[in-house]
């Protein structure tokens, strides 16, 4: 009984060392990849937000409105309206666009990207048709998300005023409805984006044009997901200006603009079990299994080794009594007589 249980163990103990590594090293690296059939909204909104009006502007009025905005991002694959031959199983491609509206309803500002990142990390390649709206560009940095697995460490991350990547760098850790949340902060400084041609009178100038530095600000703030990698709130401090001749003679956009409440839990419940099952898989399972693999094979040797001892100690035992005897038999054989020839009698 001893001996099968012995056995049992030494089997059960190799076989879950042979599954712990397939779990970390076979089935994560299968789970942990964005999805090629991508389709999700997301949607902020900001309060009291100064953005510009150009109806306003062209009724005389005073350019810089106060409003609430919403902006609705819609994301979704591509990947089958590219030319064949442009994707693969290691790269996702999304198209987004950005609608922001004021408290009417009406457009400020809408943008469609095409985006190309690989599908594990997250970050940023080459090629794939990228653009944004119809301008060639390839993207850099984390774009839409961070790597599955992501570490307490700086990111570069891609903006798309500046049409670069900048660091997001590592702030703390924060709690979202019992979620751990890793949070980045980007801090953009003032910097000249583009030039827009406005009125002179913006300026006091009596020319009827005049061309304008855009200056773009913001900080940006996101709390991501570690496991997924998926950013679960974010939140944008922004301040864009337009700049003549040193001097502000206008705002385009100042204030934040957030993930909604509800925006937020619906992240934490889609994401929460996804979260659990890659931990679970790619590292609870694998510690367990490990231990209890090298449990289970040190628990069989000693039992087949419990088994065997004994067993040779009494052939051991037994081997002795059968010398002990052979000595004996000899040591009882009756003495040879030396015959005295000289003492014989004829």
């Amino acid at each position: 009984m001893r001996r099968n249980v012995g056995l049992v163990l030494l089997v059960v103990g190799a076989l879950f060392l042979v599954l712990a590594p397939l779990l970390r090293w076979y089935a994560y690296p299968r789970l942990a990849v964005a999805p090629q059939d991508q389709a999700s909204t997301t949607v902020s909104t900001g309060t009291d937000v100064t953005v510009f009006s150009i109806p306003a502007l062209l009724a005389g009025e005073d350019p810089e409105v106060v409003t609430d905005v919403t902006s609705t991002r819609g994301t979704v694959s591509v990947v089958d309206d590219l030319p064949e031959g442009t994707s693969d199983d290691d790269v996702a491609v999304w198209e987004t666009v950005v609608d922001t509206t004021n408290a009417d309803g009406d457009t400020l500002t809408a943008t469609r990207s095409i985006v190309a990142f690989d599908r594990r990390t997250g970050a940023g390649v080459e090629g794939y048709g990228q653009s944004i709206d119809g301008d060639p560009i390839d993207h850099e940095g984390q774009i839409l998300k961070f790597p599955f697995g992501t570490e307490q460490r700086d990111y570069e991350f891609w903006d798309i005023a500046l049409r670069e990547a900048t660091p997001a760098v590592f702030d703390g850790e924060d709690e979202i409805d019992g979620m751990t949340v890793y949070r980045f902060v980007q801090t953009i400084e003032p910097t000249v984006v583009s030039q827009l041609e406005v009125p002179g009178s913006l300026a006091g100038s009596d020319a009827p044009a005049i061309e304008a530095d855009r200056s773009y600000a913001n900080t940006r703030t996101l709390w991501v997901e570690p496991e997924t990698g998926v950013i679960i709130r974010g939140q944008e401090e922004q301040d864009t200006v337009l700049v003549y001749q040193g001097d502000e003679i206008a705002t385009i956009t100042s204030g934040t603009i957030g993930y909604t409440d509800e925006q937020v839990q619906a992240n934490v419940d889609e994401y929460r079990p996804l979260a659990s099952q890659l931990n679970l898989v790619g590292t609870v399972l694998p510690l367990v299994l490990g231990i209890l693999g090298v449990i289970g094979l040190i628990a069989g040797i000693v039992l087949l080794r419990a088994r065997y001892t004994p067993r040779r100690a009494a052939d051991r035992s037994q081997h002795d009594d059968v010398d002990d005897a052979e000595d004996t038999v000899v040591d009882e054989k009756p003495p040879i007589l030396d015959f005295d020839a000289d003492r014989q009698s004829p």
